[in-house]
C-alpha cells in the first residue's frame, strides 16, 4: 500500500472569509495607481517622542491618520452604489483593516472595522492598533462564523445582495480597505504590492525600506478604488494628497 505524503486541516471561518474576499474582488472593476514616499523624517519624529515619552503611535498608525485625512477631503472616494444606481457619500469612512496573529503557535489571518477613521486622530488610531496586537481573537462575530459555514451558492446569493445595499455592506464590512506589509530591509529598489478588495477605495503600504547608500526610509503604496465609484482623477488626486499627508505629518 502506498504511503500517504499528505494530511488534511479543516477550513477555519476566517479562511473561508478570506477566500469569499477574493471571490467578491474579482466582481468589483479596480483601478489602481503606484506612489512611494519617504518617510525618514517620521521615522526620526516617532523615535524622538517615544523617547521622551515612552511610548507613541507606530508608523502603521501615521499612515492609517495620513489615509483619513484623504478620505475626509475626498468622501466620494468611500461612496457606495445601490442597486437603483444611487451613490450613498458617507460622513463617516470605516475601514476594513485585516491583520496577522497567532493561534497555537500558527500565524492566521484576522480583521477589524476601524470605524470612521476620518475623525480619528494618530493617537487614536494608536490605541486601536494596540489592542489589535494584544489579541489571539479573529475579529468575526459569531453570526458570520456561522454564515461562513453555510454552502457556498448560498453565501453567494447573500453577497450579491448585500454588495446592493449600501448601508448594510458599510456595517458589515466597512466602506474602505487599508492593509499593511511590514518590510525593514536594506534595498534599493522597494518591492510594491497589489491588494485584491471589494470596498470603494483601498489602500497598502509596504515597508519602510532602507536605502542602503543615503540611509533614508521609504514606503511604497498601492490606491485602489472602484471605477464605479472614482475615475482616474479620483484616484490620482488621492494618491499626491496621501504623500502630502505624509510628507507635512507632524504629531500634535
Amino acid at each position: 500500500m502506498p504511503t500517504k505524503k499528505y494530511f488534511t486541516e479543516k477550513l477555519k471561518p476566517v479562511d473561508i472569509m478570506v477566500a469569499d474576499s477574493a471571490y467578491l474582488g474579482s466582481k468589483v472593476n479596480l483601478i489602481h495607481a503606484l506612489g512611494k514616499a519617504d518617510v525618514t523624517h517620521i521615522k526620526k519624529m516617532l523615535d524622538e517622542y517615544r523617547a521622551a515619552n515612552g511610548h507613541g503611535p507606530s508608523m502603521i498608525a501615521v499612515c492609517l491618520y495620513c489615509y483619513g485625512q484623504v478620505l475626509q477631503e475626498q468622501k466620494r472616494l468611500h461612496a457606495l452604489k445601490s442597486w437603483r444606481n444611487l451613490r450613498y457619500v458617507f460622513e463617516d469612512a470605516d475601514a476594513f483593516f485585516p491583520y496577522e496573529i497567532e493561534v497555537n503557535g500558527k500565524k492566521v489571518l484576522a480583521s477589524k472595522i476601524i470605524r470612521a477613521l476620518n475623525k480619528k486622530t494618530v493617537f487614536e488610531i494608536e490605541a486601536i492598533l494596540s489592542d489589535v496586537r494584544s489579541t489571539s481573537d479573529d475579529g468575526l462575530p459569531s453570526y458570520k462564523k456561522h454564515f461562513m459555514k453555510l454552502p457556498k451558492w448560498i453565501r453567494q446569493i447573500g453577497y450579491s445582495i448585500l454588495m446592493s445595499m449600501p448601508l448594510q455592506r458599510k456595517d458589515i464590512f466597512g466602506s474602505v480597505y487599508f492593509g499593511a506589509v511590514k518590510k525593514h530591509i536594506s534595498i534599493e529598489n522597494p518591492t510594491y504590492a497589489f491588494a485584491n478588495h471589494f470596498h470603494s477605495f483601498g489602500l497598502l503600504v509596504v515597508g519602510p525600506f532602507v536605502h542602503p547608500e543615503t540611509n533614508t526610509l521609504h514606503m511604497t503604496a498601492h490606491f485602489s478604488a472602484d471605477h464605479t465609484i472614482s475615475n482616474g482623477l479620483g484616484l490620482t488626486n488621492a494618491a499626491v494628497r496621501f504623500k502630502y499627508f505624509l510628507d507635512n505629518f507632524k504629531l500634535p
